[in-house]
């Protein structure tokens, strides 16, 4: 579930390099297109590499997804649940002109040795049966190099955009949020789950008293250099709370990319 309150609508959108805030360096180039951001009519921004997930028969929202390739997206477990048990279909370039909806194919691929006791290995690939058309407003997201890996450990303590779609209003919320070290998430969390925080998850603590707690939704850093959105995590689970005292946890997307390089078996858009 997400929740926040802005009620802002949907317009039409016009690319913008953003300028970087962020003092980490990781790249200096791309592969291929991908992670930059849109503007609207009134400053705010959207993400064009970010899809609802959404069930075909009663239209709602069902979690958020992130694009990986024309035909591939990201997601987590919580939210591959969903594929099998209802037909769901994907939603990009909402608010544009360039708006598409495609089916999810029910053959997803989760991480085979997913927990649901504790959320360890919270990531699963979504497939679409038929590929998506890349514009200014579809767009795969950037992913970082997969030879660094340990991703958590170079983002300690900068600050991080979760982004994911409203499960009431349909619209696409963003919260800021700064990535923790994991004894603050420990102290809260032992008494709901067991051996939390593990190293391939990471935690962030939101800003401002709101959240997203729709699954699946996709952790973005601003890389200073290149002025464009690195995934860096996929919401995994958090309090019912909505405030900036309890965290979020997330799956340390650096640590699975050679899994989703095999799942996919496609060149992704890798920070160089």
């Amino acid at each position: 579930m997400l929740i926040i309150q802005d009620k802002t609508k949907m317009k039409p959108y016009y690319v913008i390099y953003l300028l970087a805030v962020c003092s980490l360096a990781i790249a200096d180039s791309t592969s291929c297109s991908c992670g930059h951001s849109l503007k609207k009519h009134d400053g705010q921004e959207d993400f064009p590499f970010v899809v609802r997930v959404v069930n075909t028969i009663t239209n709602k929202t069902m979690c958020t997804a992130a694009i990986l390739t024309d035909s591939h997206l990201v997601t987590s477990v919580h939210c591959s649940r969903f594929i099998g048990k209802q037909p769901v279909y994907a939603v990009a370039g909402e608010g544009s002109e360039n708006v598409q909806t495609l089916k999810i194919s029910r053959n997803h691929q989760e991480h085979a040795i997913y927990n649901p006791d504790n959320s360890l290995n919270d990531i699963a690939i979504l497939f679409l049966e038929s590929p998506l058309k890349f514009s200014e407003t579809v767009i795969p997201i950037c992913v970082p190099d997969g030879r660094t890996g340990g991703g958590v450990y170079k983002l300690l303590n900068q600050n991080v955009k979760l982004i994911g779609w409203d499960l009431e209003s349909s619209s696409l919320k963003t919260v800021d949020a700064k990535v923790s070290p994991a004894n603050p998430c420990r102290k809260v969390f032992p008494k709901y789950i067991p051996n939390v925080l593990f190293p391939t998850q990471m935690c962030t603590f939101q800003e401002k008293g709101a959240c997203i707690q729709n699954m699946g939704s996709p952790v973005v850093y601003l890389d200073p250099k290149i002025n464009k959105y690195v995934l860096v995590g996929i919401v995994s689970y958090g309090k019912l709370e909505c405030n900036s005292k309890f965290p979020t946890v997330e799956t340390d997307v650096s640590v699975y990319l050679r899994w989703i390089e095999y799942v996919v078996k496609r060149p992704l858009c890798h920070i160089a």
